[in-house]
């Protein structure tokens, strides 16, 4: 069950570091223009 929550987690973190990294990237795109 732990197991299983924390592979969620990791799972969902990966997911809103590549959100995050994908605005900071359109941002210095927007930037640049």
């Amino acid at each position: 069950m732990v197991v299983g929550v924390l592979h969620i987690l990791k799972h969902y973190g990966a997911f809103i570091n590549m959100a995050i990294w994908q605005n900071q990237r359109y941002s210095a795109y927007q930037f640049e223009l």
